[in-house]
């Protein structure tokens, strides 16, 4: 029944990829910044990698039993998608939901594989900080074969992350190679370290890498705060407008050369006056 529902998902949006695309073009998403938009559609342009299967290498298959020629179907294994996997580095392993037989005249029974995690403390020469992080063995392999654990995620698509907190150090590893903030005391371990990672950030701005990394929610939630806060920088007291309005008025009618006579003194009034009993009415 799952690869069923797998199958017939795949196949619509084979078929009507603008449905995909629809979302961004109303909503509070359209008026996210378009280096974001086009970030984050690229993530769902190809699946991630595969991890817990090998997909064929042959579009078709021979039946020797039957002598026919079949299309190749891949199917990938069905995996769970869990909010723990966010506060870790998996290395893009996932708890598989599946059934197990351990008997053949039983029937099947519901199974979950867990991938075995283990806390590790993990350091970034660009953040300059030790960090206890919650890894796998894939991960730590991942990390050698990138040769060093800054490599393995600057190197890594978000795709193939498949983790919040590997989304978030990237950013934050980005904006501090974009900014030059890394290492402020020591100018020459600075550089040092900027040259060995500036591969990664060639064409990113400053503006774009504080959106990389960042999900919808929170790329929504930064956009509202951007406009609110130039609302606010937009905003004027009255007292500065009108000051403004007054001054090119009598700049204009110095221009035309026209005089402008003072308004009458008017006697102000107050309640106190009016109750004041030693007051004249003619005063």
């Amino acid at each position: 029944m799952a690869s069923k529902i797998a199958r017939a998902a795949a196949s619509s949006a084979k078929k009507k990829p603008w449905k995909h695309y629809r979302k961004w073009d109303e909503g509070a998403r359209a008026s996210l910044p378009e280096h974001y938009q086009e970030r984050h559609k690229d993530l769902s342009r190809e699946p991630p990698k595969p991890v817990h299967d090998l997909p064929p290498t042959d579009k078709y298959w021979y039946n020797e039993s039957s002598g026919k020629v079949f299309k190749t179907v891949y199917q990938p294994i069905l995996t769970k998608q869990t909010k723990d996997r966010n506060k870790g580095l998996w290395g893009g392993e996932n708890i598989i939901e599946g059934y197990t037989k351990k008997n053949p005249i039983r029937r099947r029974v519901p199974h979950f594989w867990i991938p075995r995690l283990q806390k590790r403390p993990l350091y970034s020469e660009i953040l300059d900080r030790w960090m206890e992080i919650t890894v796998t063995l894939r991960t730590l392999d991942l990390i050698d074969d990138a040769y060093g654990f800054d490599h393995y995620i600057l190197g890594t698509h978000e795709r193939d992350l498949q983790s919040q907190l590997g989304k978030d150090l990237k950013r934050e590893m980005i904006q501090a190679l974009v900014n030059k903030t890394l290492y402020p005391q020591d100018e020459e371990k600075r550089e040092k370290i900027y040259k060995r990672y500036q591969k990664y950030i060639e064409g990113i701005t400053p503006e774009e890498a504080e959106w990389i990394g960042l999900s919808v929610g929170s790329a929504i939630r930064k956009q509202k705060n951007v406009e609110r806060a130039q609302q606010v920088r937009d905003m004027r007291p009255f007292k500065e407008l009108f000051t403004r309005q007054l001054v090119e008025t009598l700049k204009d009618a110095e221009e035309r050369g026209d005089v402008i006579e003072p308004h009458k003194s008017v006697k102000k009034s107050n309640w106190m006056s009016k109750i004041n009993p030693f007051q004249s009415k003619g005063s």
